[in-house]
């Protein structure tokens, strides 16, 4: 019943002597209601983010146990590749300049 209005009375408003002549036809359109009451809320009310704030710790802890393992497990495979590859190409490039100097293999 917050939002309800009371009813109406008096609707009947004439444009006064403040309103500035070129919008008496404007404001003749205008029919003030004595007695309406309206009711809205505020943005400091409404708290539309709250509810992100407010859960998003709880939230990040629940993802982080049921995705974590997977995320971490990922993450040590493609960095391990990463890092063994690297070392095996750098095993296979000394290999090589080790033949070369001992004159196993032609200089071209």
């Amino acid at each position: 019943m917050a939002f309800r209005r009371s009813t109406a009375a008096f609707a009947t408003h004439k444009p006064g002597p403040e309103v500035h002549p070129a919008l008496v036809k404007f404001w003749s359109k205008y029919s003030s209601v004595d007695g309406e009451v309206t009711r809205h809320l505020s943005p400091n009310q409404i708290r539309i983010m709250m509810p992100l704030y407010e859960a998003a710790p709880a939230k990040m802890a629940r993802k982080m146990k049921n995705f974590g393992p997977y995320v971490v497990g990922t993450f040590l495979m493609v960095y391990g590749t990463i890092k063994y590859t690297v070392y095996i190409d750098d095993m296979l490039a000394r290999e090589h300049r080790l033949s070369v100097v001992m004159g196993e293999l032609p200089v071209s």
